[in-house]
C-alpha cells in the first residue's frame, strides 16, 4: 500500500478510492538482534559499527524497515540482499552472519522467543500490540526533525492498517456502512476469536473509517517526506 504512495508509477492503485471496511489487525513489525551479544537496545545499535542484515529484495518488507533505519536515522546497518526467503535468512542469523532481522513479531520462530534468543529493540507501529514486549521501543521516539515524523508516518502507515478489508468505491455508500458494522460485530463475535485464537492469529481491530484517514494522511504528507520515503524503494 506504502509503495503505492511512493511510487504510484509501479504500483497504479490509488487507495484513497476504495472503500474500506476494516482492519482485522495491524502487522506489527519490530527489529531485533539476536543471540547473548546482539543489539539489546537502540542506543546499543548506534554505537555498533555495524548492524548487518538480510533481506530477499529492496521491495521487501525487512528491506524497508532496515533501510529506514539507515536512511531515516544514519544507524550503522549493512543490508545483505539476495536470500530466495526466510528461511535462509534465519539459518544465516543462527550461524552468525547476520546479527538480527526486522519483520512482523508474528513471523518470529516461537522457540526464538521462549528461549529469549531475540531482544526486540525497537518497533515501527505507535500502538503496542498485546504481543510485542515493551523492549521495543517506537521508532518515532528517535525522531528528531519534523521531516523524520512526517517520513515515519508515510512508512508506517502501511502497518497499522497491515490485515485489512477493502471494497470498490462503486459500493453504494450505505451498503458499505452495513458491511463495516458487521464487520466490527464480527471482531467481537466469541466463535470468531475462539477461532483465530486456536490458529493464533491476533485480533485488534480498526475501523474502516479510522484506516481510510491513515491512507489519506500517508499520500497527504509534504512533497519533501515523500521524495525520502521514495528513496527507500528505490
Amino acid at each position: 500500500m506504502t509503495q503505492s504512495i511512493v511510487q504510484p508509477e509501479i504500483i497504479k492503485i490509488d487507495f484513497r478510492n476504495v472503500g474500506w471496511v476494516g482492519v482485522v489487525t495491524a502487522d506489527y513489525r519490530v527489529c531485533y538482534g539476536f543471540g547473548p551479544k546482539g543489539v539489546k537496545t537502540w542506543a546499543d545499535m548506534m554505537s555498533r559499527k555495524e548492524f548487518v542484515l538480510g533481506a530477499p529484495a529492496k521491495s521487501s518488507g525487512n528491506y524497508i524497515n532496515g533501510a529506514t533505519l539507515r536512511i531515516v536515522f544514519n544507524a550503522p546497518v549493512r543490508q545483505i540482499l539476495g536470500f530466495p526467503g526466510s528461511a535462509e535468512q534465519r539459518i544465516a542469523i543462527e550461524r552468525g552472519e547476520l546479527d538480527g532481522d526486522c519483520g512482523s513479531y508474528s513471523s518470529i520462530p516461537i522457540a526464538w522467543i521462549k528461549d529469549n534468543r531475540i531482544h526486540p529493540f525497537v518497533r515501527f507501529s505507535e500502538t503496542l500490540g498485546d504481543e510485542i514486549p515493551k523492549s521495543a521501543v517506537y521508532i518515532g521516539t528517535f525522531a528528531k526533525t519534523d521531516e523524520q515524523r512526517d517520513v515515519l508516518h508515510v512508512l508506517n502507515g502501511g502497518d497499522q492498517i497491515g490485515r485489512p478489508f477493502i471494497m470498490s468505491k462503486q459500493v453504494p455508500a450505505d451498503r458499505l456502512a452495513i458491511i463495516r458494522k458487521a464487520f466490527m460485530a464480527t471482531m467481537k463475535d466469541p466463535a470468531f476469536l475462539a477461532d483465530m485464537q486456536k490458529l493464533g492469529h491476533p485480533v485488534e481491530p480498526m475501523p474502516g473509517e479510522q484506516a481510510q484517514t491513515i491512507v489519506a494522511k500517508m499520500a497527504g504528507a509534504p512533497a519533501a517526506a515523500l521524495k525520502k520515503a521514495r528513496s527507500i524503494y528505490q
